[in-house]
């Protein structure tokens, strides 16, 4: 090499474009898994805990079954956005029938609530 030679640089390549981070290749840290576990474990803590008093009549209150499908409807179907989203963008063909589950799930909630007695008319 002589001394008015200047070292090139590898070039890129001009039609790759970086993917941005998606739910299907996301990579966690052992931070992130340990936190999973610990709320898995408060939950299952939660749900045990719940078994003592499984046998006890609480109070009827109807307007807590439509307030809780509320808010399955709307965690089902941001779930099924998200993921149907990413098919869109990604094309990873596993991400469509998981969204369309969702986007099920969510849609059958509503004749699952209307089968229930006292919630929308005295005899259900």
């Amino acid at each position: 090499m002589s001394a008015g030679d200047q070292p090139t640089l590898p070039r890129e390549a001009p039609n790759v474009i970086p993917l941005a981070p998606n739910f299907a290749t996301w990579q966690t840290s052992a931070r992130e898994r340990q936190l999973a576990v610990i709320v898995a474990l408060i939950m299952a803590g939660v749900a045990t805990g719940s078994i003592l008093f499984g046998r006890s009549q609480g109070p009827v209150v109807p307007v807590v079954l439509p307030l809780l499908m509320g808010s399955v409807i709307i965690t089902e179907l941001m779930s099924a956005c998200v993921l149907l989203g990413q098919f869109l963008e990604l094309r990873y063909r596993s991400l469509a029938p998981v969204g369309a589950a969702y986007l099920l799930s969510g849609f059958l909630v509503v004749p699952y609530l209307m089968t229930f007695p006292k919630v929308f008319s005295p005899t259900g």
